[in-house]
């Protein structure tokens, strides 16, 4: 919150475990990174916090609100959310396999592809539906990097105790 900017740490996407396994740079691996937020209801965010079957992050009860068009505005796209048991999910991995075939770095894909950066936004945003992993309720949306802001951008804090938060911040 104090430096404005809220950090792309992970890849959350179908081919996150081909891009750990790659031979991309550090560079290339990071620009699939994503930034993730949700459009839940704040009347359901309690749902979202809680204690959810299969998920390796555990949320805490404290967010950024942001308004919808900021986010559109900024780049951000909604989660894709294929069949991970159909031959769509067989596809889009050949496909990502064909056009990163000996692409090691960033400046390299460039020269291959005028749209590098949507080529890889476009893959960041893609992930599956099977039976053991299926979060489609979250109404996903991912940004590519990190993602920084202004705070009168901020539309709402969602914090667990007001007080302590308020308190907190006084002292800052």
């Amino acid at each position: 919150l104090n430096h404005k900017r809220i950090e792309a740490r992970n890849y959350h996407c179908l081919f996150a475990p081909l891009i750990k396994k790659s031979n991309f740079t550090r560079k290339l691996q990071s620009k699939f990174k994503t930034v993730c937020f949700t459009e839940i209801p704040l009347n359901q965010i309690n749902k979202i916090v809680g204690t959810i079957p299969r998920r390796k992050i555990q949320l805490q009860p404290f967010g950024l609100v942001f308004w919808r068009h900021h986010l559109l505005d900024k780049g951000a796209n909604p989660a894709l959310y294929i069949n991970g048991g159909g031959e769509l999910k067989k596809y889009l991995l050949s496909k990502f396999n064909e056009q990163f075939k000996g692409i090691g770095s960033f400046k390299r894909l460039m020269t291959k592809d005028s749209y590098s950066n949507e080529l890889v936004n476009y893959y960041s945003l893609i992930n599956i539906i099977q039976d053991n992993h299926d979060f489609t309720w979250e109404r996903e949306w991912r940004f590519n990097g990190n993602f920084n802001f202004l705070y009168k951008e901020l539309v709402a804090i969602i914090v667990k105790n007001p007080d302590l938060f308020i308190d907190k911040c006084s002292k800052h």
